[in-house]
């Protein structure tokens, strides 16, 4: 069967389809319902800071609460990176406008409690440690002179203090001649952690440059899947999805993968948005695993090998074929508590980038998700 796989892959790379593999087992999840939306006013505020560019969220068991991380990347008197808590109450199993509530905003800061300086980081992706810790994902600034790598850090939950950060493979580091590594604004945009707490796994948006183009309207594009030990901070895996094409044709564009939500430690919720000027905002779920996918660790270039195997992906829902609902720049995603009937509650996340006249949008899915 793996033989098969390949040849598969192989074929779809000379056609043009680069690493787009369906899954051949039967999904984990068969059953995904809307549940309902709420959002937040585009100039709303708390402690004294403007409340937008919600990227990541995760879900805090221990509070029954959110934590999304901004990506705002400060300005005068306001701090950046910045996690907002807040709640996202269901009523009669449904999320109606005023259920989602903000209660408190976390500056972290630098080890020593001083405040990171502004515009030195685009924090995107949050992820909780078992122990309370935060880990957050920025993209880097790889147009920046001297560039800025991506990284993924580690911050005491409670006091929001610098911890320690992740080993981010070299492949990943941005270098302009040759141009190398993450492209700007499509670098590690989502993080989940494995359930337990052992694997945090992060993805770039688009290729690297050294991987293949970014996503166009004709193709999409090669992203890699990162996989940290979170107790030894090392790369322990790497993986290819390949991330769909843009949808729409005019104007300016972008399209590619945002989050992941691990289910276990072989399967994510990924949530893949495309944008453009003409056909606005397309978000699509699906289901994916690394059951038989090509452990890239180490590899400078995909280019390199004609083997790779990528993570497989099934879709769950495209956003848009829901009656009534219009997604915007969906980009956050966690698990909830448990659903009465015992589906898993998701919520999505929207950044606003700012827009004091665009509000941040808030939905809820209910997700089946049989026991293994």
């Amino acid at each position: 069967m793996r033989c098969d796989r390949v040849a598969v892959a192989m074929l779809l790379a000379i056609s043009g389809q680069v690493w787009a593999v369906p899954i051949e087992d039967p999904p984990i999840v068969p059953d995904v319902a809307f549940l309902g939306q709420a959002t937040l006013p585009g100039n709303a505020t708390v402690e004294g800071t403007r409340v937008g560019g919600l990227s990541g969220l995760v879900f805090d068991e221990a509070t029954g609460t959110y934590l999304a991380i901004s990506d705002d990347k400060g300005g005068p008197g306001m701090p950046a990176p910045r996690v907002y808590r807040l709640s996202a109450t269901l009523e009669d199993g449904k999320l109606n406008q005023g259920g989602v509530r903000l209660e408190s905003v976390l500056e972290l800061t630098r080890a020593d409690g001083s405040r990171v300086p502004e515009g030195s980081v685009d924090a995107e992706g949050i992820a909780l440690g078992p122990n309370g810790d935060l880990f957050i994902s920025a993209e880097g600034m790889p147009n920046a002179s001297p560039p800025v790598p991506p990284s993924v850090d580690r911050f005491d939950g409670t006091s929001g203090r610098y911890r320690r950060s992740m080993e981010v493979p070299e492949a990943y580091l941005p270098a302009l001649q040759p141009r190398r590594g993450v492209r700007s604004n499509l670098a590690f945009e989502s993080l989940t952690t494995t359930p337990g707490g052992r694997f945090l796994d992060t993805a770039t948006e688009n290729a690297l440059h050294q991987d293949g183009p970014a996503a166009s309207v004709e193709r999409g594009s090669p992203c890699r899947i990162v996989r940290f030990d979170t107790d030894s901070g090392m790369p322990v895996a790497e993986f290819v999805y390949h991330a769909d094409a843009i949808v729409g044709k005019t104007g300016a564009n972008v399209a590619g993968l945002v989050e992941l939500l691990a289910i276990d430690g072989t399967r994510w919720l990924a949530l893949e948005r495309s944008f453009s000027t003409g056909s606005g905002f397309t978000v699509r779920l699906y289901e994916a695993s690394l059951t038989g996918a090509t452990n890239v660790l180490g590899v400078a270039s995909l280019t390199e090998r004609d083997d790779v195997v990528p993570v497989r992906k099934q879709l769950l829902l495209d956003l848009g074929t829901i009656e009534g609902f219009l997604p915007t720049n969906l980009e956050g995603m966690a698990f909830g508590p448990d659903l009465e009937d015992g589906r898993r509650l998701v919520i999505l996340m929207a950044d606003n980038q700012l827009m004091t006249f665009f509000p941040s949008q808030f939905v809820a899915l209910g997700v089946t998700i049989p026991p293994r």
